[in-house]
């Protein structure tokens, strides 16, 4: 499971234009305020991506920065799909 799916060299902005993007903030998810506990969710949605996401290496790119989670999808049907589950 990787950690972190971008392209490095072209850094998060960089990485496939065009895509479906989601972007949670630490804030969003209530008793999850801590970085640790924050660090436990995004391996849980990291977890979800990997069951649920056809090619997830693929098809999806992720990073998490220091308060926020960013996931970018290539079909919006994945992109539905997680917002519903997480957004």
């Amino acid at each position: 499971m990787r950690y972190q799916n971008y392209n490095w060299s072209k850094g998060w902005e960089g990485t496939n234009h065009g895509w479906h993007e989601v972007v949670i903030n630490n804030a969003n998810f209530d008793g999850y305020h801590s970085a640790t506990k924050f660090e436990e969710k995004y391996q849980e949605m990291l977890q979800w991506l990997y069951d649920n996401i056809d090619k997830c290496e693929r098809h999806a790119r992720w990073i998490l920065q220091e308060d926020s989670i960013h996931v970018k999808f290539r079909f919006e049907k994945d992109y539905s799909w997680f917002m519903l589950r997480w957004g």
